[in-house]
C-alpha cells in the first residue's frame, strides 16, 4: 500500500452506498505479525476494545472484504490479510493451503493476546478457519463459516500462488497511480475492483 495514500479513507463512502448509518469515524488501524516462518501477516484492528471477531476473507481477496460487514456491526474485530494476499507476505513455497494458513492465523492469535474468538472465515477463509478450530480449538469460541463447499478435497493437487498471479507493474505506473486508480474505482462503486487491485498488483524494484 502506497504511504501517501489512506487506506481508510472510503469508509465514509462504503458506508453510505450500503446505507449503514455511522455515528462517529469507526477506529481502524494495521497490524503486522512476523510468524515462526519468518513471514509477515497484515491485519486490521477494528475499535479499541477486546476483538469478538476474527475474519478471515476468500481467495483472491483480503482484509478490507470485511470492511461493509464491520461498518454494520460495529464491535471489535480483526480482519487478517491472508499469506499471499493484501499486505501480507507471499510465501516462496506457495503453500497456501488452509492447514498452512491456519498456523500462520493461530500465531497472529498468540501475538496479539486477544482470547478465544468467533471466527468468520468466507471461502478459502472458511477452509482455513474449519482447520484452525481443528487444531487450536482452544482459540475458537465460535465458528462461522460462508461460501465453503461440503467435502472439497483441498489436498493432490498443484500449489496455487496467491490470486493465481499478480501482474507487475512497470515503471510506466508508479504506486501512487495504482493507489489512485484503486481510490477512483472505489467511488464510483467498483469496490470489488478496489479490493483486487490491492491483492494482484505489485511494484517492480524499479518502481
Amino acid at each position: 500500500m502506497s504511504a501517501d495514500f489512506d487506506e481508510f479513507s472510503l469508509l465514509g463512502e462504503e458506508a453510505e452506498a450500503f446505507g449503514i448509518t455511522v455515528v462517529s469515524p469507526p477506529v481502524v488501524s494495521r497490524t503486522s505479525v512476523t510468524v515462526a516462518d519468518g513471514t509477515t501477516l497484515s491485519a486490521l484492528v477494528w475499535g479499541t476494545g477486546r476483538p469478538q471477531l476474527m475474519l478471515l476473507h476468500g481467495g483472491g481477496l483480503n482484509a478490507h472484504t470485511w470492511d461493509s460487514t464491520l461498518l454494520e456491526l460495529g464491535v471489535p474485530a480483526v480482519a487478517i490479510d491472508l499469506p499471499g494476499h493484501g499486505d501480507s507476505d507471499w510465501r516462496d513455497d506457495a503453500d497456501y493451503s488452509p492447514t498452512t494458513n491456519a498456523v500462520a492465523v493461530t500465531e497472529v492469535f498468540d501475538a496479539l493476546a486477544i482470547g478465544p474468538q468467533v471466527l468468520v472465515g468466507q471461502s478459502l477463509g472458511g477452509l482455513t478457519a474449519i482447520a484452525v478450530a481443528a487444531s487450536r480449538p482452544d482459540r475458537v469460541s465460535g465458528l462461522v463459516i460462508i461460501d465453503v463447499s461440503p467435502g472439497l478435497v483441498t489436498t493432490g493437487g498443484n500449489p496455487v500462488r496467491p490470486s493465481s498471479q499478480a501482474p507487475t507493474v512497470s515503471s510506466h505506473a508508479t504506486p501512487s497511480s495504482i493507489v489512485r486508480w484503486r481510490s477512483a474505482s472505489a467511488r464510483t462503486g467498483v469496490r470489488s475492483s478496489a479490493v483486487y487491485c490491492s491483492t494482484r498488483v505489485i511494484a517492480m524494484t524499479d518502481g
